[in-house]
C-alpha cells in the first residue's frame, strides 16, 4: 500500500475535496483534489504562482509536508468540474490565488484568507507608523 501523510492512495475518496498544506509556515497552500489514476497516482488541480491552474500529483503538492483535507460545500462532482473548467487559467496575487480558486470551486466563492489576514497585519502596522510619525511632528 502507498501512503503520502497518512492518505491511502488505494483507498482514496475524497475527489473534489480541498487538499491544503501550509507553505514556509506563513501561507496555506491549496488544490482540489481530482482522484486517482490506474497506476495509483492521486491527480489533483493547484493554481500555482509560476504556471496558473495546473495539473499536479499529490507527492508534488505535499512536498513531504502533512496534508489537510477539507471537504467542499459545494457537491464533489461540481467541485470537480468547476475546477477543471479553470485549467490554464492565469495567477493573481491578489486577485486569483491558489486560495481564491480552491473557494471557488469548492464553496461557490473566491476567498483567500491568508490575503485577508496579511493585509489586515498591514494595515494596522501602517496605522501605527502613521500614528508613531505623527506624534513626533
Amino acid at each position: 500500500m502507498s501512503y503520502i501523510n497518512g492518505i491511502n492512495l488505494h483507498r482514496l475518496q475524497h475527489s473534489g475535496f480541498i487538499a491544503s498544506r501550509t507553505k514556509d509556515g506563513l501561507f496555506a497552500h491549496t488544490a482540489i483534489i481530482i482522484g486517482r489514476d490506474s497506476q495509483g497516482i492521486v491527480w489533483l488541480i493547484e493554481n500555482n504562482y509560476h504556471s496558473g491552474v495546473q495539473w499536479t500529483s499529490l507527492e508534488t503538492f505535499a512536498l513531504g509536508e502533512h496534508i489537510s483535507i477539507t471537504r467542499p460545500n459545494l457537491n464533489p462532482n461540481l467541485t470537480v468540474q468547476r475546477a477543471i473548467s479553470q485549467l490554464g487559467k492565469s495567477y493573481s496575487l491578489f486577485a486569483y490565488n491558489c486560495q481564491h480558486f480552491t473557494s471557488w470551486a469548492a464553496n461557490g466563492k473566491a476567498f483567500s484568507p491568508d490575503l485577508m489576514n496579511w493585509m489586515f497585519v498591514g494595515f494596522i502596522i501602517t496605522t501605527g507608523l502613521v500614528a508613531f510619525n505623527s506624534k513626533k511632528l
